[in-house]
């Protein structure tokens, strides 16, 4: 590094700032606060510096860790930052091999000047920017569990990721001592073709596996809320025909209390007897007979089991769907999540009012022209909401763990461009509007 010129080595720095910056940041897809942004660029231009220095594994260590602090999921966010490198430094080689086959420019030569490394950057950085965004879109297309199913897996692929990118580094290490030779870069070149061979084929593996076991979770708890939704049904039907059973006797001991003129008695009977049943009854067939509107199975079982279950904490749920809705342009799995959470959130928040008048969800479900609509408000005891903040990994009022709601919405939200979720805070009640276009 003492023989190299101020200018060569501050070129360097930013060429290699910006290739780790591309790299780090394209497949794991980070969001970058002021001072995360600021912290992690200090952090590219040390690395850039230690990477001149020969000391380039270190760094690269350092980087996936920083990544995986950054990122939702640290365990996921290191293994697509070790990926990433992986297929950085791969397509590097076959970058100076396309080059040198254009050009006839040999890396030794390439490194000799400014102006050849110009324009080999010039064609490298956005064609690996490309490369990355198209590998970060086929992993966009599954979707992915809020955990890693196999963190067991998931730690072993990391440490053999860290392996395949310490092999790399040796060879670049030991190519760059040696003036890269034509020869070594040939076949190092057909080496990390086969490397990352192998790893493409083992990261699928491991993808499919992840997602079938991600699939099968999902399509559990689905059954389990149809069977839920089932069995609440039957209690239904069944308090029904007990009910038509007993009217009979009710009706004729009501007539014995009036024959003999036993008004008091009667009003007693009536309020004790009468109301409480009628009442049982009635709480939940105006939700049943709304919900016949609904034609999407999933989403009529979601509805009905968090309404049983917002009944029992005496939360009264108004439910709102005037029109038949016959299809919701979203996958199963997505919808059900997405209206789980929102309800979720809305029964936790409305289980802390008081006021008995006042505990009140209301939920409405509109099938439009193109597309689909629905509606959750409910009350809220907080004076202020930061309508900005709220969608944040973590960011709750309720205590360690509980903010990871809506940021897995947006989740969803990023892999299906046809959804949008609007929310506004009025008068001390929270709405959430969910709009699905066809």
């Amino acid at each position: 590094m003492n023989n190299l010129s101020i200018e060569y080595i501050l070129f360097s720095i930013l060429t290699n700032s910006i290739a780790m910056w591309i790299t780090m940041t394209t497949i794991p897809r980070i969001k970058f606060t002021s001072k995360t942004f600021i912290t992690f660029v200090l952090c590219l231009i040390l690395c850039s510096i230690l990477s001149l220095c020969n000391i380039i594994y270190p760094t690269v260590v350092i980087l996936v860790i920083i990544i995986g602090i950054l990122s939702n999921n640290h365990l996921i966010g290191m293994i697509l930052a070790s990926i990433s490198y992986v297929i950085c430094v791969v397509f590097n080689y076959i970058a100076l091999a396309i080059w040198q086959y254009i050009t006839g420019v040999t890396q030794a030569q390439l490194m000799s000047g400014m102006i050849n490394e110009t324009c080999f950057y010039l064609f490298f950085f956005p064609t690996l920017y490309l490369i990355l965004r198209g590998i970060r879109w086929i992993i966009d297309k599954f979707p992915r569990p809020d955990k890693l199913s196999y963190k067991t897996l998931g730690i072993s692929l990391l440490i053999l990721l860290l392996i395949c990118s310490a092999i790399l580094v040796a060879n670049f290490t030991y190519e760059r001592t040696h003036d890269y030779p034509v020869d070594l870069m040939n076949q190092n070149l057909k080496l990390f073709l086969l490397l990352s061979a192998l790893m493409a084929i083992l990261i699928t593996i491991i993808i499919i596996i992840v997602y079938k076991d991600a699939r099968t979770n999902i399509e559990l708890n689905e059954l389990e809320h149809l069977k839920q939704y089932t069995e609440e049904v039957e209690n239904m039907y069944t308090s029904l025909r007990r009910f038509k059973h007993d009217y009979a006797n009710i009706l004729f001991s009501m007539k014995h209390y009036i024959d003999t003129a036993q008004y008091r008695e009667l009003n007693t009977y009536f309020d004790t007897q009468v109301i409480p049943l009628v009442t049982s009854l009635d709480a939940s067939s105006p939700a049943l007979e709304l919900l016949s509107n609904m034609k999407v199975p999933e989403l009529k079982s979601i509805l009905y089991f968090k309404i049983m279950e917002a009944s029992k904490h005496n939360i009264k749920t108004i439910l709102e769907i005037k029109w038949s809705v016959e299809h919701i342009n979203l996958k199963a799995i997505d919808l059900t999540r997405i209206v789980g959470i929102l309800l979720d959130n809305a029964i936790e928040e409305t289980d802390l009012i008081t006021e008995l008048e006042k505990r009140t969800i209301n939920i409405s479900c509109i099938q439009k022209e193109k597309g689909s609509t629905i509606i959750i408000s409910n009350p809220t005891l907080k004076e202020h909401i930061n309508l900005v903040d709220i969608r944040k990994k973590s960011h709750t009022t309720k205590g360690k763990n509980r903010g990871l709601g809506l940021s897995n919405i947006n989740e969803i939200m990023k892999k299906n461009e046809n959804i949008y979720l609007s929310t506004s805070f009025v008068d001390q009640v929270f709405t959430q509007t969910l709009d699905i276009d066809d």
